[in-house]
């Protein structure tokens, strides 16, 4: 580290043999200042200026009085540090330049700010890994251990938890769609996850406007089937995975679109995800056990609804009807109800009525 003055008359310097490759300076608005160098694996702490080991504490300021004192450096307010390439220490999240940027300031301390570019990509991810309306770093685990390189959940239910709960609102009640059925489909590749897409109906096209997904690449086009597995294909190739082994919901995935996948893409291996998409979703965050309890909530007074409404002679079939209305006022779907009442064991509702007591 060289020090001049303002004049460039040189005044001292320290760190020499230390450095191996710099790669900024930047100084906060607490006077500190950060220098970086991407070739250390481990931060620097300097205390004056002599240097101390490299095992010594990570990104601590040391005080530079006596070596302020010692070279006569006073700058004052006319410093100027711009933030270099190296990483960027306690920038807000979302901030696309440092704010130091540009400070002007009389530097009090400095701390020698590290790490391998390998580090700093590292770092990068996680914070992009957050980000993810499902637990990323779980979902990749599973995926290595299972050796899948691209997950395609086409269920409903699977699509909603990757995309952070949206679903083409046409088709919640049910996929039927003519002479076949609507299909759509995110595809996640391991380790790529930026890489995500999502292949759905031409008509979802300005709800996706209103409402984008966190998944950039986006197809749409003809929404049967086999039209949504074709587009499936042509992603599949334009990232490269056409060999790779692709985790589908076996169980799920309808007959036409498991050929047409097959045939568009005949060196892929297709295995069974759904055990592994089941794992992902089993342990519940905190946000999820709060939307199970409502819903308990919710369907214990619906019930409670229909139990102050029944009367005698009902049958089941006209308690099951007015539960269904009690739950979709509650803003829940009515998947199922077991209407067993009166003498009989029957589960199913039925017409027949129940002679009063």
């Amino acid at each position: 580290m060289v020090v001049f003055d303002r004049e460039g008359r040189f005044l001292g310097s320290w760190g020499e043999g230390t450095f191996t490759r710099p790669h900024g300076v930047t100084i906060t608005p607490d006077d500190t200042v950060y220098c970086t160098d991407d070739h250390f694996p481990a931060s620097l702490t300097y205390s004056g200026p002599q240097p101390v080991t490299r095992a010594q504490a990570r990104f601590t300021a040391f005080p530079l009085d006596t070596f302020v004192r010692r070279a006569g450096y006073s700058p004052g307010r006319g410093a100027r540090a711009e933030a270099g390439d190296g990483p960027a220490v306690a920038v807000p999240a979302g901030s696309r330049r440092s704010p130091w940027s540009g400070h002007h300031a009389s530097p009090k301390s400095i701390v020698l700010i590290t790490g391998t570019k390998t580090e700093r990509r590292l770092a990068a991810r996680e914070r992009t890994m957050a980000t993810y309306p499902f637990n990323a770093k779980k979902l990749e685990t599973l995926m290595e251990e299972a050796k899948v390189d691209l997950l395609l959940a086409t269920t409903r239910h699977n699509i909603r938890y990757l995309t952070g709960g949206r679903y083409h609102h046409f088709f919640l009640r049910t996929t039927r769609q003519g002479a076949s059925q609507y299909l759509s489909a995110v595809g996640l590749p391991r380790g790529r996850f930026q890489d995500a897409f999502y292949v759905g109906r031409r008509q979802e096209q300005r709800e996706l406007a209103h409402r984008p997904l966190w998944i950039s690449q986006v197809s749409l086009g003809v929404s049967a089937s086999a039209g949504v597995a074709g587009l499936t294909v042509e992603t599949v190739k334009k990232l490269g995975l056409q060999n790779a082994t692709i985790g589908v919901e076996m169980p799920f995935l309808p007959a036409d679109a498991f050929v047409a996948i097959q045939q568009g893409l005949p060196q892929a291996r297709l295995v069974d995800a759904t055990a592994l998409l089941g794992e992902l979703r089993a342990i519940k965050t905190p946000e999820e056990i709060g939307i199970l309890r409502e819903a308990h909530e919710r369907v214990a007074e619906a019930i409670h609804a229909t139990f102050r409404w029944g009367r005698d002679g009902v049958t089941t079939q006209e308690l099951y009807d007015h539960i269904r209305v009690e739950v979709e006022q509650c803003g829940l779907d009515f998947l199922y109800c077991f209407a067993t009442a009166g003498p009989s064991v029957l589960r199913a509702p039925s017409t027949v009525e129940c002679p009063p007591r």
